[in-house]
């Protein structure tokens, strides 16, 4: 039984994902299974990882329809063996020792979860240049403080990819499905559980932008979840951690207005601009009085 389980969810990612697999198969740390799960989908996706099955038998193939990041890694943590859980995104990259570095440092810091920082890259050339990195730059936090780091943009972030994480704390978590902002609707739930957070800042994971992102596509009901997920997020923090209240409410605010500009003035959203704007208004009257 492999010690780590990585799950990999890929849809319609054929120009990338063979990259994101050989990422895996080149880590330093060995012991581990790499469970792809392939989200339906209408390239080769399917084609490529099951190239990758006759080459290395660490690997496990998993067929679903198409419902969603949250769903196909649900299906990937219910196969999932392994006693150290990671997750990565099918069109990224990470260093050679990721895997090995964040595992290391859970065990020296008998933490529950371990993450790392990582560099936003545009240009797919870039994505496998080596970046000189201090692994001496470490910080044990909190539960309280580690979802206070996650509202960091350029370091702890809610993403999964960015981390390792011990298996038991999936126990009676999973993604929520059928929306968009899924890792910020999970993260802090893991993170409460923890005992402690160790944080490296290091950028061992690489993040590629593509302009045909889920995040950076037309509009749709989905992208609407938002204000769920927040308004859990906020009911979360006021019973379990109040002080970081402002951090969660600043987050939400800046979505919101970033949510306005790309709704603009098109009629379809009328209903949700109106939403959005009312909650912008009561967000900014909260903070100005927190001032």
């Amino acid at each position: 039984m492999a010690k780590l389980s990585v799950i990999i969810t890929v849809y319609n990612m054929a120009p990338y994902i063979g990259d994101s697999i050989e990422a895996i198969l080149a880590q330093t740390y060995e012991d581990f299974e790499l469970i792809l799960v392939v989200d339906g989908g209408t390239d080769e996706s399917w084609e490529i990882c099951q190239s990758y099955l006759e080459k290395d038998n660490r690997i496990r193939l998993i067929h679903t329809e198409n419902r969603g990041t949250a769903a196909a890694r649900n299906r990937g943590l219910d196969a999932a063996k392994g006693v150290y859980i990671g997750f990565l995104d099918g069109d990224d990259w990470i260093e050679p020792d990721f895997y090995e570095v964040l595992i290391k440092l859970l065990d020296t810091y008998d933490a529950d979860v371990a993450s790392c920082g990582f560099v936003k890259i545009e240009d797919r050339e870039s994505l496998k240049i080596h970046i000189k990195k201090d692994l001496s730059k470490v910080n044990v936090y909190t539960s309280e403080e580690g979802i206070s780091m996650t509202f960091e943009p350029d370091k702890m972030r809610y993403s999964p990819c960015n981390k390792v994480y011990k298996s038991q704390l999936f126990d009676q978590i999973r993604y929520p499905e059928g929306i968009l902002y899924e890792d910020k609707g999970t993260t802090y739930k893991i993170f409460h559980q923890a005992k402690s957070i160790v944080y490296l800042d290091a950028p061992l994971y690489r993040y590629y932008i593509r302009e045909d992102s889920v995040m950076r596509r037309t509009l749709c009901k989905d992208n609407f979840s938002l204000f769920k997920v927040n308004e859990d997020l906020l009911a979360f923090l006021k019973q379990n951690y109040p002080k970081l209240m402002p951090l969660a409410e600043r987050s939400y605010l800046e979505e919101c207005r970033k949510l306005l500009e790309r709704m603009g003035d098109h009629t379809e959203w009328e209903e949700e601009r109106f939403k959005c704007s009312r909650i912008v208004e009561r967000l900014e009257r909260t903070m100005s009085g927190n001032i």
